[in-house]
């Protein structure tokens, strides 16, 4: 499964072809996936009182939450790579 970059780098040249600049990478697309996974789970689920989240009525902290995300993101590669 490869793990490219979310927001590829760009290098920019003047008319001469001298490098100028370029831009960062940034996240990679696996973050970037998990971010989104992330927010998504959060915006359905709202923490209870205890801070603890409730999926499919079992009860994940923030960590194991994040352990969800990235699940959700590797099935998203996965599903990227397969095409």
């Amino acid at each position: 499964m490869e793990n490219e970059s979310a927001f590829p780098t760009f290098v920019f040249t003047d008319e001469r072809g001298v490098i100028v600049g370029c831009s960062n990478n940034g996240m990679t697309l696996r973050d970037y996936f998990a971010a989104k996974a992330m927010a998504a789970l959060i915006s359905q689920y709202p923490p209870d009182e205890s801070q603890m989240w409730t999926l499919d009525g079992n009860s994940y902290t923030k960590r194991e939450l994040a352990f969800r995300a990235y699940q959700h993101a590797d099935a998203m590669l996965k599903i990227k790579e397969e095409e």
